[in-house]
Order: structure tokens, then sequence, then C-alpha cells
């Protein structure tokens, strides 16, 4: 297993402890997982990760049954679409911030409609809003918004048109950062089809032919992932054209799940995704740096059924996932054990180095052969009961050489760092 950051591990619990406690039912993350936009039945959320855990950054009161909720937010986190029964609503961040440490972020409605008659369903958005999809039940048509980006007076909405899409039926919507690439699926004629706004309308600039269930883009638009069946497909671009300006997008690896494709999500740079199955799994796959046509599957968790929302987390390792009725947790590699409320207090000539006692160290890296944590257990304790500085220099010693043996390092959340013989207390 490869070696981990320590305090990324610490973040990591801390965060999934925190969210285990929500009750969020829908959730839509930023690519590099900075930002979360969630929803409650009578509130929607933004948090802000601070570079320890997340925040609640904006709040306002809507009520709305989940079943009738989609979010959707875009990869710079300043604007997000959030829409439920027949309408949808357009929100900005001005980049101004309120609050005793600037973290209440000032998010602006800028733009909602009503659609009477009209069954909802999913939406996408591109960075500043510039262009919002929002996707159709049944026989009605997708819309394709854009917006001309002209500032609107006070207490006005944004003007957003409807634009030509070539595709009236669609579902899976994806928008590039830039809103200048669409990626949609459609259902009457089975296939999907990327498209390119070419400064009058959106036009076909790549498709592939076949059922699609879930789909995923990169804010680039250089890599997609097309989920069918129990499979997903990934796809490339390496700025290649073909005749009549069409992209060659080369199909680069397939992955085969165990059960049907549920969700997808893409880290900015496509170098990872993950994936959620009808079985209740979630996976993560990352490119492969020696061959960058193959994906590996770094870890999988059984997570329940209907994971419908999925997201990277900021320490690039760990997954955000949403599951229908259970709220939304963050769930890490198993790269760490964990010795729960185990003491950690050290003494020397009758002063406490580890103010709390209750810290929990963290082995960060887990070896086939355990028993050396009972020795590590052991040494702590016998360091905890020694009568003289001779003795405890001694048993630092040791655990010292243990710790070297092992290629490992351990981690007490403790401030502040010092240093006793050889043993190095760290945070």
């Amino acid at each position: 297993r490869e070696k981990v950051n320590p305090t990324e591990i610490a973040r990591v619990l801390a965060l999934k402890e925190q969210f285990e406690s929500k009750t969020f039912e829908k959730m839509a993350a930023t690519p590099d997982g900075l930002t979360i936009l969630a929803h409650t039945r009578y509130n929607l959320f933004v948090l802000q990760w601070n570079g320890r855990t997340y925040e609640k950054a904006w709040e306002e009161k809507i009520t709305s049954a989940p079943d009738s909720v989609s979010l959707a937010i875009a990869p710079n986190g300043r604007t997000f679409v959030f829409r439920n029964y027949d309408g949808a609503y357009v929100y900005h961040w001005d980049g101004k911030s309120s609050g005793e440490n600037g973290q209440t972020r000032r998010y602006q409605r800028v733009w909602d409609e009503y659609f009477q008659g009209k069954n909802l369903t999913d939406v996408a958005i591109s960075d500043e809003g510039r262009t919002v999809v929002i996707e159709t039940k049944d026989s009605e048509n997708g819309l394709v918004l854009r917006w001309d980006g002209k500032i609107p007076k006070e207490k006005e909405n944004r003007s957003y048109q409807t634009v030509d899409s070539e595709l009236a039926r669609f579902h899976n919507p994806a928008v590039g950062a830039d809103g200048d690439d669409v990626l949609l699926s459609q259902e009457n004629q089975p296939k999907t089809s990327l498209l390119h706004w070419d400064g009058r309308g959106y036009k076909e600039v790549w498709s592939v032919a076949g059922h699609i269930t879930k789909s995923a883009m990169t804010p680039d638009a250089k890599t997609l992932l097309l989920g069918h069946g129990n499979k997903v497909d990934i796809y490339r671009w390496d700025g290649s054209l073909g005749p009549e300006g069409k992209r060659l997008y080369s199909k680069t690896g397939e992955e085969k799940l165990n059960g049907g494709v549920w969700s997808l999500a893409l880290s900015a740079d496509g170098r990872k995704f993950m994936a959620a199955t009808s079985k209740g799994q979630a996976l993560s796959f990352e490119r492969d740096e020696k061959n960058p046509a193959v994906s590996r599957e770094a870890w999988r968790k059984k997570v329940g059924e209907g994971a419908s929302s999925l997201g990277l987390a900021p320490d690039g390792r760990s997954l955000l996932i949403g599951t229908a009725g259970e709220g939304f947790g963050l769930y890490a590699p198993e790269t760490a054990v964990t010795l729960e409320n185990h003491k950690a207090l050290l003494l020397e000539n009758g002063r406490e180095i580890v103010s709390n006692p209750l810290d929990t160290v963290k082995i960060l890296r887990q070896e086939q052969d355990k028993s050396w944590l009972k020795t590590l257990q052991k040494s702590r304790y016998d360091f905890s009961q020694a009568a003289g500085a001779a003795e405890k220099k001694k048993i630092l010693t040791e655990l010292s050489k243990l710790i070297e043996t092992h290629d490992s390092k351990i981690a007490w959340e403790s401030q502040p760092q010092e240093k006793l013989g050889d043993f190095q207390i760290a945070k």
C-alpha cells in the first residue's frame, strides 16, 4: 500500500464522523471537492472545505420533497442550479463574504423560471452560469439555455435564451466549464452526443451509438465516461479533428462493474473516476501513469443501494457519496489502522507532553502481520508506567526501532510538536 499523509488521514476520519450525523438528501460537488451543494427537505446549503473539514458557507430555506429536487454546481463553485417541481433557479456568488471569519458567501438568486406542465428532472450548469441544461421527463423536450453575459439591474433576472441543441429529447446532461460543450444522451434514437457552441447554436461534433444510462465529463470536455448496463466506457480526446471539424475521441478503456451503473463522477483532470452500482457498491479508479490507456481499481466499498450522488474529496483519494434516504458521507480508502480511544499520555519528569490523554493514535501503514501493533500498545503503556528517565528512554529507543523497522509513522493529534529521545511526536 502506498504511503499517505498523516494529516490527510486525520481530516478524512474527522470528516466521515461529521457527515454521518447529517441528513442531507441530495448533494453535488465540484470536481476538486472543495465546494458542495447539499439539500435537506427544508434547506439548501453550500459547504466549503477550509483545509481541515467542511463548514457551512451559505444557507437558504427551501422546502422541497427530496424526490422532486435536482442539483448541479459549476466546476468553480461560484454558480449553481436547483430545480424542484416545475421550477428552476440559478444562484451566483459575487465573490463577497461576510461573518466573523469571512466564511459566509453571498449567493444571490439571479434567475428563476416556472415551466408550467413540464416535468423537470436532471440539471447541469457551466462556470458563471453561462449555460444551463434542464432535462425533462418522458416525451417533453429538454431545455438548453444560454445567458448573454449581461448583468441585469438589481432585482431583475438574467436573460436566458433557449438555443438550438439538435437534440429535442435527451437525458444525462453534462456541461463543460466554459459552457461551450454539452454532453447529452437520447432515448428514441439511442446515442450520446457531444455538442459544441458555434456562436448561434449547439452542433454535434462527436457521437456514439447505444443506450447510455449515466454519463460524466471533465470541465475541459477531454475525458468522457459513459455507463451502460454494468460497464463504463472511457473516451479521451487529444485535440485531433476529423472531417467537418468532428472531434476524434478514442475509447481508451472499459471497466466492468458488479451491478448496473447507478452514478458516475470524474476528477477535474480525468485521471480518476468514481462509479456506484445498483448493488450498492462504490468504486474508485485511477489512470495508470505508465500506460494512460489503462485504469486500475483503487478501492471499493459497500455503501447501500441508491447511491445517486458521487464526488471526489479534496484529498484526491476519498469519495463523497450521497445515498437515497440515508444522507451522504465521506468514505476513505482502507489505508489507516485506527486504535480508537487509546490513551496517549506521555510524562517526562511529571510534565504532561500530550495534552489530551484521549488522543487517537493512527498507524499510517497497514501490514499483514499485526503482531507489532500489540507490541506498540504495550510499549506505550509501559512508558506511561515507567518510574525513571532512564527506563523511559530505553522504551522510547525500542519503540523508535519498531517504527523504523515497519516503515511506519505514528501521529498524535496534539500540539505542539516535541521530541523526546529518539521518538518524534508529530501532529
